[in-house]
């Protein structure tokens, strides 16, 4: 749920001061009318030379005026100080709603798999050292601009194997998941049997969806790590699934370890595109802090890009991960389409983004160019790359993909005084 802040001040305008000229006027005129009603009203035969008579013509006009003036101020002053009062209660919901929205969430742990590496992916895609390049496919077909996982066990299985029955398609995604399940095991093993735990897992819709949760059930269960029932996630969903996850507002529901699992194979891969696994586990950040569970970096709340104002969206994501534009230095995106990566390129220079200051724009990282389109893993991959960027860098990074819609977050470094608790 997008989260909407309140305004930090009334929007209603404050009385204006008296203007002297009216006043000076209107004295005037109190001055002639009270004058000259004192006259025409003062009863025939009665003397002048009373001092009623005279208070009448030079004391009530004048008295009458300053009442009027003195109420006029005392209506501003009444006026301004309900509106402070007001902006004042408005100031501290906003700072509040702020708060709310900009809480971040722990990494504890990434891993990855892709055809080019499994880590080290980021420094290799900023510094240019990688690029995406025609091979052949496993299926034998030449000049395919693509990235394919190599995976161990991929030949015809012994009869002594177990899944010896398994169609290609179901060894090859077992494989990987066993690849990434050891890859990432270290991580869950350091999280306390106590600390509530869970399994998201995102698979493309055009496979065979609760068939292959099964599969990874069973790599799961075969791996000894702690038990734990995955849950399937959709593609569309993808990494908003974390802004469902900052919506709690407290309680068990909100404190808890959840590994996020994506994996993205091609039976027959298409041009420009990639074959990726990729595991986080993410923690809520106060539970990972009080535990002294490793804290890799920090994941903001996602904002999706309802209407075509990229602008807004990318200030209002920088505004969430407490970032200042100037000092993001790398934008990291997947699955972007082309009109998109123009409207970003020229909100990095209109926001004045640090990444628009970098050399020919080098802090900006397409890593469908140079890894090729994770399809459904876009926005996963795009924000382990993220995080292994602001962890090797130091610096906060923005993050851009497409899933259902075009949608941005940022990756946070860890504090220094954060890591020296840890230690």
């Amino acid at each position: 749920m997008s989260v909407v802040l309140p305004p930090a001040e009334s929007s209603e305008p404050r009385p204006n001061p008296p203007r002297p000229v009216v006043w000076l006027v209107a004295l005037v005129v109190t001055l002639i009318a009270g004058g000259a009603t004192a006259l025409l009203t003062w009863p025939k035969g009665e003397p002048t030379g009373t001092a009623w008579f005279w208070i009448r013509l030079f004391v009530i006009p004048p008295l009458s005026w300053g009442l009027a003036f003195g109420l006029r101020l005392f209506y501003r002053e009444q006026e301004n100080d309900r509106i402070e009062a007001e902006n004042e209660a408005l100031q501290e919901a906003y700072e509040t709603a702020l708060q709310f929205a900009s809480e971040p969430l722990a990494v504890n742990g990434v891993a990855y798999l892709t055809g080019l590496g499994t880590k080290e992916l980021a420094r290799k895609l900023a510094d240019g050292s990688i690029t995406l390049t025609a091979q052949t496919t496993r299926s034998g077909v030449e000049g395919i601009r693509h990235s394919a996982l190599t995976l161990e066990k991929e030949s015809i299985p012994k009869e002594n194997d177990e899944h010896k029955d398994d169609d290609p398609e179901t060894r090859r995604y077992r494989n990987c998941f066993d690849a990434l399940i050891a890859a990432i095991a270290p991580t869950v093993k350091v999280i306390a049997f106590d600390i509530p735990f869970g399994v998201r897992l995102q698979l493309p819709d055009e496979t065979k969806r609760d068939h292959l949760r099964q599969v990874w059930q069973t790599c799961w269960d075969k791996s000894g790590l702690r038990r734990t029932q995955a849950v399937l996630t959709e593609s569309s969903q993808g990494v908003m699934s974390l802004d469902e996850w900052l919506d709690i507002k407290g309680g068990p529901r909100l404190e808890k370890a959840l590994l996020f699992v994506s994996v993205q194979l091609h039976e027959t891969p298409p041009q420009n595109s990639a074959e990726v696994a990729v595991a986080l586990i993410l923690s809520w950040l106060p539970l990972a802090q009080r535990r002294r569970l490793p804290i890799v970096a920090h994941v903001h709340r996602p904002v999706e890009a309802i209407s075509n104002d990229v602008s807004a969206s990318i200030t209002t994501a920088l505004q969430w991960g407490r970032a200042e534009g100037k000092e993001v230095e790398d934008l990291w995106q997947s699955g972007v389409e082309r009109a998109e990566k123009d409207a970003i390129s020229q909100c990095m220079s209109d926001l004045a983004i640090g990444v628009s200051a970098t050399p020919n724009f080098s802090g900006l990282h397409n890593i469908d160019a140079a890894l090729g389109c994770p399809g459904s893993s876009a926005g996963w991959m795009a924000l382990a790359l993220g995080v292994e960027q602001a962890s090797g860098r130091k610096k906060a990074q923005l993050i851009a993909w497409r899933e259902a819609s075009l949608r941005f977050l940022v990756v946070q470094p860890v504090a220094q005084k954060e890591k020296t608790v840890e230690e």
